[in-house]
């Protein structure tokens, strides 16, 4: 970091000028202990440079603490890359997993990867605010060294975090407890947002639909596994092919192993480092693992045989850009794989594969899912937070589709 031989100023023009965003106020600390506090200046042609300072040169003499004072974009800059580089780190997920579990039952690996994905990729497009938000969720203290930068993270922050990111249904998100859910539709083509409509059933959008224009061009809707949502594609979308959303079909197969794993064996299912390792995918496990886990699922043939019919399913339904005459050969093995399950105590998630049939094979030849539309959801929630709520849904909606929308958005507002 660059230093600048400048006598610090004192502490009551510290406290006499005014705030402005720093994103690390209040956690930066030098290698003896000693705080760092927020300073700027404005130079003559109105440029105004911000800089740490160490408290210890404002109360005794410049040079005292040993540290220069740092400017702030320099700092922080090098602690969101420190932090990202955490998150992104491979080995993350697997220590994370059993912490984010206890304090939210209802996640698995799935749901946190999501949510993790979704944090680093709208990250640049956050205000600074919310920025600075998560960054104190997440970071206890920054300790500086005239020659190193240590970061703190904080206990179960990056855990909280993710609670706070979980995704929601892709086609429906909440809006108020008075009006419940609203309906997003999204332009995959263009990744923007389409329209937002309160209500989810089809009676609820049913006015809106019948006056939609150009609902005979749309040739393929992305969607989870909701036969609601289904029957309206069908009645008001008739030229268009439903494809199933690959990340809710793969939740749907461990949710039901899952449960049946709980009427086999209900203490093993309690142990979250063996859960973790049951709810991941066989080929990213290491050598270690796969052995602990071999050894477990020796003791029970039939949960062993769950477990790779599991694993060989989610093998098919990963599969994505595939041609024609492969997926031609493998459909076959498919639907043998799905006749196994109707076999076996888990009739249940068969049937719902067998009514989803042509949706989820539908898979294989798109690259497209509701990942964009997760990131939206992402989007819109900060838009609600900032605004500290909206009570009329149609301010909302205009918020919505100014940031998210196309260019298209002024003919239909």
């Amino acid at each position: 970091m660059a230093s600048t031989e400048c006598c610090a100023p004192s502490r009551s023009l510290i406290d006499r000028l005014p705030r402005f965003p720093y994103l690390l106020k209040g956690i930066v600390f030098g290698n003896d202990g000693r705080a760092l506090s927020p300073w700027h200046t404005t130079k003559k042609n109105g440029r105004r440079y911000r800089y740490y300072v160490p408290q210890r040169d404002a109360k005794e003499h410049a040079g005292a603490s040993g540290l220069p004072r740092l400017p702030a974009a320099e700092l922080e800059s090098a602690v969101l890359d420190q932090l990202r580089a955490i998150l992104r780190a491979p080995n993350l997920l697997g220590e994370m997993l059993p912490q984010a579990i206890k304090l939210d039952p209802t996640l698995d690996e799935a749901k946190i990867t999501v949510a993790m994905t979704r944090l680093d990729a709208i990250w640049d497009q956050l205000f600074p605010a919310e920025q600075t938000r998560i960054v104190m969720l997440l970071v206890e203290k920054v300790i500086v060294s005239p020659n190193d930068l240590e970061v703190r993270l904080r206990a179960n922050g990056i855990e909280r975090l993710v609670l706070e990111l979980r995704p929601e249904p892709v086609e429906q998100h909440f809006f108020t407890r008075k009006k419940g859910y609203a309906t997003t539709l999204v332009d995959l083509k263009n990744h923007k947002v389409f329209d937002v409509v309160l209500g989810r059933s089809e009676a609820s959008l049913r006015s809106y639909l019948r006056r939609l224009p150009g609902k005979e061009n749309v040739r393929v809707i992305v969607m989870d596994l909701s036969e609601t949502y289904r029957r309206i594609a069908q009645q008001y979308f008739p030229n268009a092919m439903i494809v199933a959303d690959r990340f809710h079909v793969i939740r749907l197969v461990n949710q039901h192993f899952l449960k049946l794993w709980q009427q086999y064996d209900p203490e093993g299912r309690k142990n979250r480092g063996l859960l973790s390792l049951m709810r991941r995918h066989h080929w990213r496990l290491s050598a270690v693992q796969k052995e602990r886990l071999h050894q477990y699922l020796a003791q029970s043939p039939v949960l062993k045989a769950l477990y790779f019919a599991k694993q060989q399913l989610n093998g098919f339904l990963t599969l994505r850009m595939t041609h024609r005459e492969r997926a031609s050969k493998m459909l076959p093995k498919f639907l043998a794989l799905i006749r196994q399950f109707e076999q076996s105590p888990a009739k249940a998630l068969a049937n719902t594969l067998i009514s989803w049939l042509e949706p989820i094979v539908r898979m294989w030849r798109f690259s497209k899912s509701n990942g964009i539309t997760e990131g939206f959801h992402t989007k819109m929630e900060m838009l609600s937070r900032r605004a500290y709520g909206f009570r009329n849904f149609e301010n909302y909606r205009l918020r919505v589709l100014a940031q998210c929308g196309w260019n298209g958005v002024i003919n239909r507002v």
